[in-house]
């Protein structure tokens, strides 16, 4: 195979992740009386025959107050509300699973969405300072509400490790902890559908969605070629930011361990080796 420069891996590495990403990567809607907002990230995850929805524990909270919509339908303009299901959430580590048991919401998110799975998963993130991090989320500001609806636009953001101080660190009394905290940098590239680059002053709405890596091609498996999309994995969710520093996100064995707790069949979850 011939050696690809670094634009061309990293613009092949933006496309395989939005392929898979925004297929699965939905926003979500609360209804306040007549006021709608996207407040929120998640993900769509099916584990056998359960299905979930990933998102930050502080997101989750407006399924007690208001309830969590979806855009659905094969054109994702109707707003569907969620109906019964159980939520496994973490405070302390901002990491929120609900677990979907209304068949007829798993089926209207089916026409307009797709489930990834845990082959699209590696609990590892890489440690390198030169990895590229790659988010897809739905910020407040891109997802304005139109007469009835509101249209959600995502963006996707690159960046790398955050290497600034961890000393002192302010959100919810709890310190950093590598062994559950991936820090990434605040600054970011934004491209947006199409894939121009934009300019994303405020990221608030991205909140829950799931950080992705692409391996390279030299951390490949030597007997397989390199494929962006089979090399895309999530590693993390984000859960807050720091503005002009930081992003929190929490790496991926919390959410696995939420996702135990809510399934409803005992036969073990496996990974798929990462290549």
């Amino acid at each position: 195979m011939a050696e690809e420069k670094p634009d061309e891996l990293l613009r092949a590495a933006v496309e395989a992740v939005e392929a898979l990403a925004r297929r699965a990567t939905v926003p979500l809607i609360v209804e306040k009386g007549e006021e709608g907002e996207s407040v929120g990230t998640g993900t769509l995850f099916a584990v056998k025959e359960d299905h979930f929805i990933i998102t930050a524990e502080h997101v989750g909270r407006y399924i007690d107050s208001y309830g969590l919509g979806v855009p659905c339908g094969p054109d994702r303009q109707e707003i569907w509300f969620l109906g019964s299901g159980v939520v496994a959430r973490t405070e302390r580590y901002d990491v929120a699973v609900y677990r979907i048991d209304d068949p007829e919401s798993i089926a209207q998110l089916k026409q307009g969405w797709e489930f990834l799975g845990l082959d699209n998963v590696c609990v590892d993130a890489p440690t390198d300072i030169e990895t590229n991090f790659f988010l897809h989320g739905y910020p407040t500001k891109l997802s304005p509400k139109i007469d009835s609806a509101i249209r959600a636009t995502p963006v996707a953001l690159v960046t790398t490790l955050y290497t600034g101080p961890t000393d002192n660190f302010p959100i919810a009394s709890r310190s950093y902890d590598p062994r559950v905290d991936l820090l990434l940098n605040h600054r970011v590239r934004a491209i947006d559908p199409g894939g121009r680059e934009v300019d994303v002053l405020e990221l608030k709405g991205i909140s829950g969605c799931s950080v992705w890596t692409v391996a390279p091609p030299h951390d490949w498996n030597a007997r397989r070629l390199w494929n962006a999309r089979q090399a895309a994995k999530i590693v993390a969710v984000e859960t807050s930011i720091r503005a002009s520093e930081w992003m929190r996100c929490t790496r991926w064995w919390v959410v696995l361990e939420a996702i135990r707790s809510l399934r409803t069949s005992e036969r073990d979850l496996c990974f798929e080796a990462a290549p």
